[in-house]
């Protein structure tokens, strides 16, 4: 069966919406004179996408799984959150924003640098799926011999505000998401 990239994907959704919807990434905000950034609301685009790794042994399964969100706003800001494995998240707007990680901020490179954390989310949970088999007496495998079984699960138009980072100044603190009405 052909696979795709998750990353390859996403970065496609994210041209087409920005191609179709040029104004998607533009402060929403109509008089935007004499505020600062972080006190109007940005237009975004907001995928979710369920992580999904298993290896099938014998009649034993070993599974792990996570979802990831991700905020795609201005030119283009990136910021990615990861369920934790305690908690479960529905939706962008239960995401605390103290998860939110800003992993790009240009048009140059927020494929690679935005998208990044799919893959080490994908060799961490390969790590975790060969920590369970060297339990059971199995050695380890390679990631790309265990099932992947991810998929987009939402698109979304979203709203967000964010400001510059006090600490690191290519960086930007989400800190707000709502759904766009």
């Amino acid at each position: 069966m052909f696979c795709i990239s998750a990353e390859s994907v996403i970065s496609n959704i994210v041209d087409i919406s920005s191609q179709e919807h040029p104004q998607r990434f533009k402060p929403i905000t109509n008089f935007c004179h004499g505020l600062r950034s972080e006190e109007y609301w940005h237009e975004a685009l907001g995928i979710s996408l369920d992580c999904c790794l298993a290896n099938y042994e014998d009649e034993k399964i070993y599974e792990q799984r996570t979802r990831m969100f991700f905020v795609f706003s201005s030119n283009v800001s990136v910021w990615v959150a990861t369920e934790p494995e305690d908690e479960t998240f529905i939706s962008w707007t239960q995401v605390p924003i103290s998860l939110w990680e800003n992993t790009s901020n240009h048009d140059s490179c927020w494929r690679t640098d935005g998208l990044r954390p799919i893959s080490i989310v994908y060799f961490d949970l390969a790590e975790k799926i060969n920590k369970e088999r060297k339990k059971d007496g199995l050695g380890e495998i390679a990631p790309v011999v265990m099932k992947d079984h991810t998929f987009i699960n939402q698109v979304k138009k979203l709203k967000v505000r964010f400001r510059k980072n006090k600490e690191n100044q290519y960086k930007k603190d989400l800190m707000d998401v709502k759904y766009q009405s």
